[in-house]
């Protein structure tokens, strides 16, 4: 993201908005997504969209030409705040697996 269109919610609302398409198009029961260990924005954004950290992933990926450990998040369609039935599509098995990845840096 351009370093000018930073701090202004946009990654913040993007995550918002796939988290209720996988929770309440898709019905999936969990969203997992990973940061580095020393990357605090996108886990702000993570946290504020009701992603919990639940486990260290050492050496996770190679960046930079070397492995870097990851936290690892995880977001669950049971809690509260995603427990919503409008715009649920029925034609879908609720066992769908989706894995998304995109980069916030």
């Amino acid at each position: 993201m351009r370093s000018d269109r930073r701090r202004q919610g946009h990654a913040t609302r993007a995550v918002s908005s796939a988290l209720q398409a996988a929770f309440i198009d898709f019905r999936l029961h969990r969203v997992q997504a990973e940061t580095l260990t020393w990357n605090s924005a996108p886990q702000e954004v993570l946290l504020c969209n009701g992603f919990r950290p639940y486990s260290l992933a050492p050496n996770y990926l190679k960046i930079d030409g070397r492995r870097q450990d990851h936290v690892m998040y995880q977001a669950i369609s049971q809690e509260p705040r995603f427990q919503q039935t409008a715009g649920t599509n029925a034609s879908l098995p609720t066992e769908t697996a989706v894995v998304i990845k995109f980069t916030v840096s």
